[in-house]
């Protein structure tokens, strides 16, 4: 059964022997780690690799490291990291999570950077909602797994990547924003809420929830009280209400009204479009669906065509764009001022000033953690931008 295998013993919680792990010394041996078959004393899923070995160190840190592999929970403890463990191939479970509980009130997960190592910190994070752990996810570098990165970098860089986890839900939003295309548009948006916001209402706490929802809001720029008001359907059992008509009030901080405002009032009052046209863009409307509008419109205007509901309509052949501009024409957007002009102008230049400005001061901040170099070119352009936007407030 474990023929050409190197054998790591399995504890249970008293020090007793209760199973095997195999890991094969050979590329071409499959599965890479085999463990012994379950029996009545031996369940993977209530089991950690390490534990025994690590209660002391526990007690002490009150923190535990989880990771993937045996082979990785060696390679802790052989560099001081004794208060490390690990699951038995599987993903994290809610036995596991009860059990870290007993000894620890904060647990650190540092998984693989690959794609099954992303997909593995998931998973634990659902686990680990309802418990009253403080939950971590520490990052390393792609293609690195924990074991690696200690012999290549050593200890102290590791103890910075544990230094830089982030709570579950901050680690989960981060993840949710990369899979998106245009995190600006409501599309983005909307799919970023649509995978964090069921894990924010899994939270045991309603502080916690609260002060996540908060953040959520502050990320994406949207109204934290659309949010909140989704959340409630969520725990009443209705899935999310985001009918993409209704989200743009709903889920919209200032700007987002902004932009629908001016395009209303563009298509009831087609006169104002040179004047607007002057001053904002399509690239001004950070909603492609509304940049792509805006850019017909300008069109037609150029071109001393008519700009007619009925005909935008039937030109962009969009459902989400009929719905808006019916809303438009029900609407009171025809009625407006020179200063509502402004007020609505200053808005959109002003929110695309503040996500240049976030943008380039992410990456800074992620040059500075990593010990990079920062072009200066970067610094200026952060300060000039920050300086517009004290010029705005």
């Amino acid at each position: 059964y474990f023929i050409n295998r190197l054998i790591f013993p399995i504890f249970n919680p008293q020090g007793k022997v209760i199973g095997f792990g195999g890991r094969a010394l050979s590329d071409r041996q499959q599965p890479k780690y085999l463990n012994s078959p379950e029996t009545s004393i031996f369940k993977k899923g209530a089991s950690l690799y390490g534990l025994v070995q690590a209660k002391s160190a526990l007690r002490e840190s009150e923190q535990l490291i989880l990771l993937e592999g045996y082979m990785d929970v060696l390679a802790l403890h052989q560099y001081g990291f004794n208060n490390a463990v690990a699951t038995l191939g599987t993903a994290l479970t809610e036995e596991q999570v009860i059990l870290i509980s007993r000894y620890v009130p904060e647990l650190i997960m540092v998984y693989d950077a690959d794609p099954a190592g992303v997909q593995a910190s998931i998973r634990g994070i659902e686990i680990t909602l309802q418990s009253n752990l403080r939950v971590k996810v520490a990052t390393l570098p792609r293609g690195q797994d924990p074991d690696d990165y200690l012999r290549q970098e050593g200890r102290e860089k590791f103890v910075h990547v544990l230094n830089r986890a982030l709570p579950v839900i901050e680690y989960r939003t981060k993840h949710a924003i990369s899979t998106v295309k245009n995190i600006r548009d409501i599309e983005g948006k909307m799919e970023v809420i649509k995978q964090v916001l069921p894990l924010i209402a899994r939270q045991s706490s309603l502080v916690v929830q609260k002060e996540e929802i908060k953040k959520l809001a502050a990320t994406l720029l949207v109204d934290e009280e659309a949010l909140l008001s989704e959340m409630k359907r969520l725990k009443k059992g209705e899935s999310l209400a985001f009918e993409q008509a209704r989200v743009l009030y709903d889920l919209s901080s200032g700007y987002r009204k902004a932009q629908y405002h001016l395009i209303g009032l563009m298509i009831q009052n087609p006169e104002l479009v040179p004047d607007i046209r002057n001053k904002v863009g399509p690239d001004d409307f950070t909603d492609r669906t509304l940049s792509h509008l805006v850019e017909v419109i300008y069109e037609w205007s150029s071109s001393g065509k008519e700009i007619v509901p009925i005909h935008l309509m039937d030109y962009l052949r969009n459902e989400r764009i009929s719905k808006l501009i019916s809303e438009w024409v029900l609407s009171q957007h025809h009625l407006y001022s020179d200063e509502l002009i402004e007020n609505l102008i200053k808005s959109l230049k002003r929110h695309r000033i503040k996500e240049d400005y976030q943008k380039i001061k992410k990456e800074i901040d992620e040059k500075e953690s990593k010990g990079e170099d920062i072009p200066i070119e970067k610094l200026r352009e952060c300060q000039k931008l920050a300086t517009l936007l004290k010029g705005k407030n």
